[in-house]
């Protein structure tokens, strides 16, 4: 027989028992949606979480030297052993730079400054040394501004958005800054207090040794900085909080206020990945070295991920249990099928039609039903996400108070791949659900068959 004429024989068969076939395919429309709505959730809320992070930090950059090296993510694995650290020199910038998918290796000095404006002034303001020529490549942007010129030796600096914040007046406690741009303000550094390096003493929490080199300051030393440009506003508090200069200026100003830089190794080297698909390939490839790469943001963002991975996991296998009630329904739908049509089965066979026939009639007749199913459960499931991202989206921007945000916030996604899957999928258990009562029918005796009442 031909597949159009089994077509129209199995549509006829379902349509000629509407409330049995209802029933059945409404089986597979409660397992199929609870799963893609489940399904979608989840890769919502992913979507909002990496979103979110990735305001708050690249997650294509990797840090040799974090300060948050005491956590290392592997130390409860059985047989774990403290790694040695690497010297952050020019040595391992050579070697990291021959690993594949690594866009840029940057070296850089750290410390913190004091700076005073007029009456105000900073503490503990966070200062960066690197090659000017990276800044792009960190994620500096300017809304102000140019950037430094590479070797630049005087103290020229980009300022991070959050800077102008961390000024006070001493004379009016209740006082802070609220500039809306320090570009051409007379802004003068009164401290300099370079980060120790490993062979420095520095703890794994990244802390100072500041008294030698407090002792060691200029008494009333203060040098005039020149902005050159100012950062974006953003949520990445380590970039926007800090002063970025060149590796130059930043020996200049140890220089002019007397202080002794003990290592020539670098405070931190930081690698930039060229895609954030192959940030956990160039991960591995690092620990195979013997670093360990670090990105807070991206840690964050892993983890976050891992618990919603648990909770759609839980509510799946509900959703699974669905599915399997739907597969039992469809087998038992298609026996009570056989005991019906007993006697049409044995005409079937009479006439010339093959066991073959027999048996894809069934099967077709099965994989309907589930394909039915997933098509109504694919239309409930894209207006429940329609529905549900139209009141959140109202919620959330309610929590926000009208503030501005660079997405659309979604807690539903069904996407095209999530579709054909589920089609496909409700089609299969259909098919299978089917498989054991077609061969019933296969293995029916004609004559027996046609006998029946």
């Amino acid at each position: 027989m031909k597949f159009n004429d089994l077509f129209k024989m199995a549509a006829g068969n379902l349509a000629s028992r509407k409330l049995r076939t209802f029933l059945t395919v409404l089986g597979v429309i409660i397992g199929a949606t609870a799963i893609i709505i489940i399904i979608s959730i989840g890769r919502g809320f992913k979507y909002m979480n990496s979103k979110f992070y990735e305001d708050m930090g690249d997650m294509r950059i990797l840090e040799l030297n974090s300060p948050y090296m005491g956590f290392d993510p592997e130390m409860d694995k059985p047989g774990y052993q403290k790694p040695k650290k690497k010297p952050m020199n020019n040595q391992t910038i050579k070697e990291v730079s021959e690993i594949e998918h690594i866009k840029t290796v940057i070296p850089m000095y750290e410390g913190i400054v004091s700076l005073k404006m007029g009456r105000e002034e900073a503490s503990y303001v966070d200062i960066v040394g690197m090659p000017p020529q990276y800044m792009e490549d960190y994620g500096i942007e300017l809304a102000n501004g140019k950037y430094i010129a590479p070797g630049e030796k005087n103290p020229v600096v980009v300022i991070g958005s959050s800077v102008k914040y961390q000024f006070y007046d001493k004379s009016r406690p209740n006082y802070f800054s609220e500039k809306k741009s320090l570009m051409n303000r007379k802004i003068y550094i009164t401290k300099f207090e370079p980060k120790a390096s490993d062979e420095d003493g520095m703890s794994s929490m990244g802390t100072m040794e500041m008294g030698e080199n407090q002792n060691n300051q200029s008494e009333g030393k203060q040098v005039q900085l020149r902005i050159s440009g100012e950062m974006t506003e953003g949520n990445d508090y380590q970039k926007q909080n800090c002063l970025f200069m060149s590796v130059e200026t930043y020996k200049a100003l140890a220089s002019q206020f007397k202080v002794k830089l003990k290592s020539k190794n670098y405070n931190n080297i930081k690698v930039v990945v060229d895609d954030i698909k192959n940030v956990d390939q160039v991960t591995k490839d690092l620990k195979d070295m013997g670093f360990r790469p670090y990105n807070m943001t991206k840690e964050f963002l892993d983890n976050a991920n891992k618990q919603i991975g648990i909770v759609q996991a839980v509510f799946g296998g509900i959703g699974a249990i669905s599915f399997i009630i739907a597969a039992i329904g469809i087998a038992n739908t298609m026996i009570m099928s056989i005991y019906e049509r007993t006697k049409e089965i044995g005409i079937m066979k009479v006439i010339g039609a093959s066991i073959k026939d027999i048996q894809n009639l069934f099967l077709l007749e099965a994989s309907l039903i589930g394909l039915i199913g997933g098509v109504i459960a694919v239309i409930n499931s894209l207006i429940i996400s329609v529905v549900a991202n139209k009141v959140f989206y109202g919620y959330f921007m309610g929590q926000l108070g009208g503030e501005a945000i660079n997405f659309e916030p979604k807690i539903s996604i069904v996407s095209v791949g999530l579709i054909l899957t589920a089609l496909g999928f409700s089609t299969l258990i259909g098919l299978l659900s089917g498989y054991l009562p077609a061969r019933r029918a296969m293995k029916l005796s004609a004559l027996d068959a046609i006998r029946t009442e």
